[in-house]
């Protein structure tokens, strides 16, 4: 192909990559500006998340209840299936 043929036939591909990608980023700015985003590192928040003591207590609740169901588990096999996957397993 000679010159001008081959730009007719890039300009055929490039035309519609470029306005897509024109379109594409026109919608991103929407949706930013939509979510009202902004470069600003600083984040606000619209309730400060702070751990109260019932938060701790709960933590540790769960965490002992959570260690107490894992040694029941391997330790004296409470739970456990008695399947053909369970066998492969242990």
């Amino acid at each position: 192909m000679n010159v001008f043929k081959r730009i007719m036939v890039y300009a055929k591909v490039a035309v519609p990559l470029i306005l897509g990608a024109l379109v594409k980023s026109q919608q991103l700015e929407v949706v930013l500006q939509s979510k009202a985003f902004s470069g600003n590192p600083d984040r606000t928040y619209l309730h400060e998340s702070v751990f109260k003591i019932m938060d701790y207590v709960i933590l540790v609740l769960f965490s002992l209840f959570f260690l107490v169901a894992i040694v029941l588990y391997f330790g004296w096999g409470v739970g456990r299936f008695s399947g053909p996957v369970d066998r492969l397993l242990f």
